[in-house]
């Protein structure tokens, strides 16, 4: 089994687009954290002062779900930091 890395994470976490910032949560500067160990991976992101609060929550799930696509992930969870 191959093991993800955090490049192909940060590729996955593009493919989420943020209306409220207009961009994706990457070049949003969304992204505050990004941990791997083995095969768990845990995002945290950062709730933008503009975004409504329960919006980011659906982020979230977004990039859960496009984290959960990649090769060698068994578990992800993202957190929206407030």
């Amino acid at each position: 089994m191959s093991v993800v890395g955090e490049d192909e994470v940060i590729s996955a976490l593009k493919k989420v687009f943020s209306l409220p910032q207009g961009s994706n949560l990457v070049d949003a500067g969304m992204v505050k954290q990004v941990e791997i160990a083995g095969g768990e991976v845990k995002v945290k992101l950062q709730r933008p002062r503009d975004c409504v609060c329960g919006y980011a929550f659906v982020l979230a799930v977004l990039a859960e779900k496009e984290i959960r696509k990649l090769e060698g992930v068994e578990k992800a969870s993202v957190e929206v930091v407030l």
